[in-house]
């Protein structure tokens, strides 16, 4: 997942996101794969449940 953010994180930066797809609250852990000084930074999911990866896979491929 892609974060627009203007504060930069390192490589590596553990983090917890929560967020929303559609009705579904997430609870998620991932680390920092990809920086983009005053963009934003990719960020690469760990331990996601079956539900939370398909709930995401869903909104990906929608396109929204």
């Amino acid at each position: 997942m892609f974060v627009e953010s203007v504060n930069e994180l390192t490589l590596g930066t553990l983090l917890r996101l929560v967020f929303r797809v559609g009705e579904r609250a997430l609870d998620v852990r991932g680390h920092v794969v990809q920086v983009m000084p005053q963009f934003g930074f990719g960020v690469r999911f760990e331990d996601l449940s079956p539900e939370d990866a398909a709930a995401i896979n869903a909104v990906v491929a929608q396109g929204s």
